[in-house]
């Protein structure tokens, strides 16, 4: 990614996160420039006090689902009846599960939730039957060990939540327009190579993480690809109308008190002049 900041004039530093971060207080004291974030939750942040810009979009369709091991024959929402399902503490698994349920009227008391970890052991030992994961992450270790499951996808059953986005400050997006210029421009020459160069794309990871697994990650991309490539095949962007729904659902259920004026929170106007320019 360095590459193609330094051909858009961009000097940029890549912070490893995690759940132990909170990127919102990172960026929203300066401590870090952009970050990344699951959209409902820069909107949920926004809603608590912080003044959050959306600049772009890694999946304009969340990634997130939840497995069921293939004996179990769970295959739809209708079937987490009468089963265990695993719940994590963190992140926006459990809002998709929420959502998934409220939409398709399954009646949550008929359902045993548990606490877990990111750890699959457990639930490939059958200590519970459900687990949720990132369709492009969790399932690639399920693939690796030989294990068949059912992938259970919450927007196959009327969820329409966006995945994770860049996104900065309103002080940064109304006095420095130009870094973001140049941020959304990398973000966007980066993607398009790494999806149409994976193998090379796959190197340039390990340049900046030499930890990393090449096959595994090799494999992440691939089967998250059509997640990266966002709208329209052109990843970083999104429909902007798109995101109504998502807020629709976010008030219905409870998570947001008030309808955000979406044109303020949510800026493409630099990832759509990249690519009207790239015509």
């Amino acid at each position: 990614m360095r590459l193609f900041a330094k051909k858009h004039g961009l000097e940029l530093e890549i912070r490893p996160g995690g759940p132990s971060l909170n990127t919102v207080t990172l960026v929203a004291s300066g401590q870090n420039t952009f970050g990344t974030l699951a959209a409902d939750e820069v909107l949920l942040a926004n809603e608590s006090g912080a003044d959050l810009v959306i600049v772009g979009v890694i999946n304009d369709i969340s990634p997130g689902g939840f497995v069921a091991l293939e004996k179990s024959r769970i295959r739809s929402p209708k079937d987490f009846h009468g089963h265990t399902v695993g719940v994590l503490p963190f992140g926006s698994t459990t809002l998709l599960y929420e959502a998934m349920l409220a939409a398709n009227g399954i009646d949550r008391a008929a359902i045993r939730e548990v606490t877990i970890s990111p750890d699959l052991r457990p639930f490939i030992a059958g200590v519970y039957d459900i687990h949720p994961v990132f369709v492009y992450d969790e399932t690639v270790t399920l693939d690796r060990q030989g294990i068949r499951y059912n992938l259970i996808e919450p927007k196959n059953f009327g969820v329409k939540l966006k995945g994770p986005v860049y996104f900065t400050t309103r002080r940064v997006v109304e006095k420095q327009p130009n870094l973001v210029d140049a941020f959304v421009r990398t973000m966007v020459d980066g993607w398009r190579y790494a999806l149409n160069n994976p193998e090379s794309g796959i190197q340039m990871l390990g340049q900046f993480a030499p930890e990393i697994d090449p096959d595994r990650e090799r494999m992440v991309l691939l089967k998250g690809a059509d997640y990266f490539r966002a709208y329209q095949d052109r990843p970083v962007d999104s429909d902007p109308e798109s995101w109504t729904a998502m807020v629709d659902q976010l008030v219905k259920s409870g998570r947001l008190k008030a309808t955000p004026e979406l044109a303020k929170v949510v800026r493409l106007d630099w990832v759509k002049r990249a690519y009207k320019e790239k015509r």
